[in-house]
């Protein structure tokens, strides 16, 4: 995964993307994992102070608009299992990575954080930005971007460039994109067609499958949270 930064002239604003638990201190971590682990999962109770090791003056900068993405864990988890796969990192050892990284316990924290200092968060479901362009572009507006910068269209990259610009392991966790001209409408899989995508685990990820089923049911609460807070598209 890759921090990627824009940084445009005459005031325009600063796009920053990380994933939540990159900047999370190894405590919190422990912490945070040991709640999930053995309580009864309750977003509300959480925290809302910050779990990270970025301070307070920049998180809360003035005119930051905090964006919060998540994505249904019945595909999320199975997602991640198979970039693990293509990486030829063992599963079974990985457990402690997935609970780090599938759960969406930093987004709520993030949320909690935000909102405790009078902040609202736009949060956004992956399947409603990567079916509809129409809602990319109402998003560009309500965050402050220019829509007109949005892009929707691009070239796949060619055998040569793979071979000598992409390093392997970032090719394994980005392929899809690499390999694509645009959004791929197959990767998006609405709420009724997720369970369905559930009843293939076993064949998929033989004696892996009960660490997925245990990765999304730990994130369920967490996403179920988020998911009645998200961002519906209007401006």
């Amino acid at each position: 995964m890759t921090k990627r930064t824009s940084i445009l002239q005459n005031n325009h604003p600063l796009f920053i993307h990380s994933h939540p638990f990159f900047p999370v201190s190894p405590s919190a971590i422990l912490s945070h994992l040991n709640t999930v682990l053995t309580c009864s999962p309750n977003p509300s109770i959480l925290p809302n102070s910050n779990f990270t090791l970025v301070p307070n003056n920049l998180l809360l900068r003035p005119g930051t608009t905090p964006l919060i993405s998540i994505r249904n864990p019945r595909l999320a988890v199975p997602s991640t299992m198979r970039v693990l796969d293509r990486m030829n990192l063992p599963h079974g050892g990985s457990r402690p990575f997935l609970l780090e990284t599938t759960c969406n316990i930093w987004n709520v924290l993030l949320y909690r954080f935000y909102t405790s200092h009078g902040i609202q968060p736009v949060v956004i479901d992956a399947e409603d930005f990567t079916t509809s362009e129409e809602f990319v572009t109402k998003l560009c507006v309500r965050v402050g971007l220019d829509p007109e910068r949005a892009v929707f269209r691009w070239d796949a990259v060619t055998g040569k460039q793979r071979e000598e610009e992409i390093h392997p392991m970032l090719y394994a966790s980005q392929n899809t994109l690499f390999e694509s001209e645009g959004v791929v409408a197959g990767k998006a899989v609405r709420e009724g067609n997720a369970v369905v995508e559930e009843m293939k685990w076993e064949e998929e990820f033989g004696e892996d499958v009960g660490l997925v089923r245990e990765m999304v049911q730990l994130a369920e609460p967490f996403y179920r949270w988020l998911y009645e807070r998200r961002w519906k598209g209007d401006v």
